[in-house]
């Protein structure tokens, strides 16, 4: 559920959107099932303390800081822990996904290059999951003009609707 109260447990995160990159905090008690991917669906989640960023070449003033933003999950593309409490919950959480797989992934307008985490050496098995964890991956926005510079993340949990090409690299 959510409310409008401030995190008790404040997680740092970053949400990647379509279109934006949102740096925020999200209550770690309530809300670390958000890391799992199996079972899942894209639900919208809350972020608090919330700055965002456009991502390709939209012209938005964005405020510095806003109490809270929700993301809502047609336009998620990636929940990417920043602390050391979300980062070990997220692992935790996806043990299962323990062999790597070097692949890219096409995600709306972005690319990711990454450690695709896999429950076996087979990228086949995401066909039944709404996401996936990648672990040593760059992002990178195809858009032309794109504000978003190449950004080293290492983990985050793919949660998209907009997959478009999971391409495993040799």
């Amino acid at each position: 559920m959510f409310t409008l109260e401030s995190p008790k447990s404040r997680w740092a995160i970053q949400v990647l959107t379509l279109d934006y990159l949102i740096d925020g905090y999200i209550d770690g008690d309530r809300d670390k099932y958000w890391f799992r991917v199996a079972g899942r669906d894209v639900s919208a989640t809350p972020v608090a303390s919330a700055r965002f960023h456009p991502t390709g070449n939209l012209a938005v003033a964005t405020p510095p800081t806003v109490p809270w933003v929700l993301v809502y999950g047609d336009r998620l593309v990636a929940l990417i822990p920043r602390d050391d409490a979300s980062t070990a919950t997220a692992r935790q959480t996806n043990a299962a996904f323990k062999y790597a797989v070097p692949a890219d992934v096409y995600v709306g307008p972005y690319v990711i290059r990454g450690q695709v985490l896999s429950q076996d050496m087979s990228l086949r098995v995401f066909e039944g999951y709404v996401g996936f964890p990648v672990q040593d991956a760059e992002i990178s926005c195809l858009i032309p003009g794109a504000q978003l510079p190449d950004l080293q993340v290492p983990y985050m949990l793919v949660f998209s609707r907009q997959k478009q090409l999971l391409v495993p690299r040799a």
